[in-house]
């Protein structure tokens, strides 16, 4: 019966880091992640995402994003963007700004430990996906 708690996750986020499994998260509140790194251009962001460009003729199309990218949907608490406390849903990937030594895993199985992150309350891309925050996050082997 204690283990049910996951509807009301926006009320123990650090709690929620505990519990679901399928997320690959430790039990020392700190997230670890495993995906591949992907270093990717704003266009194979679009195509990775299968979306239109929420930003056409905004954007700027030069950005290069460093992206941990899952095999399957899992589920993610962060922080809301808008400030409005944190919940939990489902990503394909999560932005690591800001990434030093991209090059050097790009296209590399990973495991990132996050402890910050933010789902963005705006259009940037990756769309309606985390953000982890410059310097809350390292590669973990």
């Amino acid at each position: 019966m204690n283990k049910e708690p996951e509807e009301n996750s926006e009320s123990k986020p650090k709690e929620e880091t505990e519990k679901p499994k399928e997320t690959g998260v430790a039990v020392d509140n700190k997230t670890v992640f495993h995906g591949t790194l992907k270093y990717l251009s704003y266009n194979e962001v679009l195509e990775l995402q299968g979306i239109e460009d929420p930003n056409a003729g905004y954007a700027d199309t030069s950005e290069k994003f460093a992206l941990l990218v899952f095999d399957n949907e899992i589920y993610v608490t962060a922080e809301s963007g808008n400030g409005t406390g944190s919940y939990t849903d489902k990503a394909k990937m999560i932005k690591l700004p800001n990434f030093a030594d991209v090059a050097n895993y790009n296209g590399k199985e990973v495991k990132v430990k996050i402890t910050s992150m933010f789902w963005p309350s705006d259009t940037s891309l990756p769309l309606s996906q985390p953000y982890a925050l410059e310097g809350e996050y390292e590669i973990v082997e």
